[in-house]
């Protein structure tokens, strides 16, 4: 399961294996319940999905399915992960240490 506090920017890195890069188009992030399909940037031989701040603002605390597609150049997909949880979780406020 992987977590993304609302509000903060969240990444992670995809790295693909056994296939030849050459033959991937895109690989894409799949949140069907928040209307998240966010694309990979390709960045030095590894898939960076990003999703800014101001998006994950706006879900709501809770569990979700995602999915990790593999589009290839000849439009074939295949579903490298599906109905995977993830967590919006709201930010822990930590105390400042000239508090206590």
């Amino acid at each position: 399961m992987i977590s993304i506090v609302k509000g903060d920017v969240f990444e992670f890195d995809v790295e693909v294996e056994d296939v030849d890069l050459t033959y991937i188009d895109k690989v894409t992030l799949h949140i069907p319940k928040l209307n998240i399909k966010e694309e990979a940037t390709f960045i030095n031989e590894v898939y960076k999905i990003r999703i800014e701040g101001n998006v994950t603002r706006e879900f709501p605390v809770g569990f979700f399915n995602y999915s990790l597609i593999i589009t290839f150049t000849d439009g074939e997909e295949y579903t490298a992960l599906t109905d995977e949880k993830l967590e919006v979780v709201l930010r822990r406020e930590t105390k400042d240490a000239s508090e206590s």
